[in-house]
């Protein structure tokens, strides 16, 4: 009994100081036990990955206590450091998944973890994701389209990025550039560096100094390994400060009395044709007197006057000069008629040769204005001698039309119009919508690019000839290109067009939805604007009213241009604009109908309003008083037949207008 006592004592302290303690601790045991989790049976860490290239994953579901999960059945989840893994959601079955997934962006520590509701995330390894260098590709990073006076460097480097299908940058890949177009003439252009080394981030860059002449200057970037397309950048060189001015003719001989007209131009010191504000003009030393456009009038004193006239700009007073000679219109001796003083009616002797008599010749000036020009002209007038084209250059987008003229001249500089003209435009620039007549356009094409476009003036056996500079520069956001257009096409009938928007790389800009404005040489395009642009492409059908050779279409936008191939409309233009209808003269066969259609469309508009408001009105008035009613029906009846009679009568008015006369 007391060894009973005794196990009882023993039992009862063990309760009262053990019991609570594990009850206590049970749980922290409990929070101790590791939930299931995953591991890897493969380490992605092994080997190096290649970027877009699968490789393969084997993850086991894992339980601390249990080890491998075989019953676990369900969907697991991948996430890596760079959030490209595919696939991201793959289904485990009897506790594991083995299979293959890819990762595109390049990293040098890269992890996969695998998570599930109910599980412990597990994350792998560390590893490296490699570009993938077997396919590459070159890009323009920056600098592309900058402008900058001659002699100058760009403000910014040019820059490429040499990246693979996915965009991840390849280091340590060889770039040349080389300046692979430049303005004729150009001389001191140069890059920073002719080649280099792709850094971390794929980038290579130089920098280019423009030369000594305005124009597009092109630099062609391309890798020294692998078949990879080169890219272009495209600089822009404007003039210098203006450094001097020349004034043509340097030297004018002027009848007494007529008028000639003087022409300036700016050019900076290494020859560039400057753009000019205001000039002022003056006469130095007499011989005439000269307006605010350069119009010179000679005075009635012939005479010699030596760098009499002068033209100054206004902000920097940089000036030059000309001289003029003013002779008499009668060239010949001095010996008037009846000089030797012998006249009808015995006036006397006397030798009256080399003197002027005062006579009053005012009522029939004009008419010896008139055979003086046609009798006496100076040596030479009229014979061609230079031939002078405007504008001076042409530096503009790509995809644009420049008007240009020319104008033949006589050594007096004055304006010959009896001259044959031939145009020929040398370089990849472009191309002349004519060739001959006494103006062109120049239709700078998608490429930049500089060129020289040439006049040939031909009078008899005498040829001028005269040259400007062209220059195009690509428009910033790109440029809009046209599918060739069928010559010829029928004025006043649809045909189909299709125009694509692409980037200065020859892209196509997929999400382009600006409106582009249409043009045309005649400028009876309809529509005049388009905007539903489908993948960067619009197709549909316009309308040229009027007939014409030559024609193209402008495609504009805020950002871009471009312009059609040329093509011929074929139609009578004074019929297709309605100068004629049918025996009906001019336009008022049509007008006519026109004014029938408002006539009758008003009077029955007008009429049916008014009557359906008069129903409307009397039915109104009923429901609000009934014992009304045979008043205002009468009233409404009424008004309802005077609005029956006023559409008769508009139908009746419309035959009127359309009758025959």
């Amino acid at each position: 009994m007391k060894a009973f006592s005794t196990f009882k004592k023993i039992f009862f302290w063990y309760l009262i100081l053990f019991f609570p303690i594990s009850y206590i601790f049970a749980p922290l045991k409990s929070m101790a036990d590791e939930p299931s989790s995953f591991v890897f049976a493969i380490d992605p860490a092994s080997e190096p990955r290649v970027a877009g290239t699968p490789f393969n994953i084997y993850v086991r579901a894992y339980d601390p206590d249990v080890g491998y999960l075989s019953s676990y059945n369900g969907w697991i989840f991948f996430q890596n450091t760079t959030s490209t893994i595919s696939p991201t959601q793959v289904w485990m079955a009897n506790g594991e998944f083995n299979g293959s997934v890819t990762i595109t962006r390049a990293n040098e520590s890269d992890a996969i973890t695998v998570a599930q509701a109910g599980f412990s995330p597990k994350t792998s390894n560390t590893f490296a994701v490699l570009p993938d260098s077997r396919q590459i590709f070159m890009g323009i990073y920056g600098g592309n389209n900058q402008s900058n006076r001659v002699r100058t460097m760009l403000p910014n480097a040019l820059s490429v990025r040499v990246m693979d299908r996915f965009g991840n940058a390849i280091k340590n890949m060889g770039v040349i550039f080389q300046i692979s177009s430049f303005p004729a003439n150009s001389k001191d252009y140069s890059l920073s560096s002719n080649s280099g080394l792709t850094d971390d981030n794929g980038i290579c860059s130089t920098s280019l100094t423009l030369g000594t002449k305005t124009g597009t200057y092109t630099v062609t970037a391309s890798l020294n390994a692998g078949l990879v397309n080169p890219v272009n950048f495209y600089g822009n060189a404007i003039a210098a400060p203006l450094s001097t001015l020349s004034i043509t003719p340097m030297l004018a001989v002027i009848p007494r009395g007529a008028q000639q007209i003087f022409q300036v131009a700016g050019f900076d010191q290494y020859g560039n044709t400057v753009t000019l504000g205001a000039i002022d003009w003056s006469v130095a030393s007499g011989g005439g007197t000269i307006d605010s456009n350069g119009i010179f009038t000679a005075s009635g004193e012939p005479g010699n006057y030596p760098n009499t006239v002068r033209a100054a700009t206004q902000l920097n007073g940089i000036g030059v000069s000309a001289s003029v000679s003013v002779v008499n219109e009668n060239i010949g001796d001095g010996n008037g008629e009846g000089g030797s003083g012998e006249g009808e009616g015995g006036g006397g002797e006397g030798d009256l040769s080399g003197k002027i008599i005062d006579v009053d010749l005012s009522p029939i000036q004009n008419f010896l204005d008139t055979l003086s020009q046609q009798n006496k002209k100076l040596p030479d007038q009229g014979v061609l001698d230079h031939v002078v084209i405007s504008p001076n250059a042409i530096q503009a987008e790509t995809n644009t039309r420049n008007l240009v003229n020319a104008v033949a001249y006589d050594k007096y500089n004055f304006a010959i119009t009896e001259v044959n003209y031939s145009w020929s435009l040398a370089g990849d620039v472009g191309e002349l919508a004519g060739n001959t007549g006494n103006n062109t356009e120049v239709i700078l094409r998608g490429k930049p690019g500089n060129g020289t476009l040439t006049v040939t003036a031909t009078q008899g056996d005498i040829n001028k000839t005269s040259e400007i500079a062209v220059s195009s520069r690509p428009s910033p956001g790109g440029y809009f290109v046209f599918e060739d257009i069928p010559s010829p096409q029928e004025a006043g009938k649809p045909f189909k067009i299709t125009i694509t928007a692409k980037d200065n790389s020859d892209n196509i800009i997929a999400d382009f939805s600006d409106q582009v404005v249409l043009r045309d040489s005649t400028n009876t395009i309809i529509p005049t604007a388009i905007s539903d642009f489908q993948g960067g492409v619009w197709s549909g059908e316009v309308t040229i009213s009027v007939g014409k050779k030559n024609v193209v279409i402008d495609a504009i936008s805020p950002s871009m241009n471009g312009v059609s191939n040329t093509f011929e409309v074929t139609g009578d233009p004074m019929k297709i604009a309605g100068a004629s209808a049918a025996g009906e003269g001019g336009t008022s066969g049509y007008m006519k109908y026109f004014a029938a259609a408002i006539a009758a469309g008003l009077g029955l508009l007008g009429a049916g309003l008014g009557m359906a408001w008069m129903a409307g009105r009397g039915l109104e008035a009923i429901g609000r008083n009934p014992l009304a009613r045979s008043k205002v029906q009468v009233n409404m009846y009424i008004a309802l037949f005077l609005g029956l009679v006023s559409a008769v009568l508009s139908v009746v008015v419309a035959y009127l207008i359309t009758k025959p006369a």
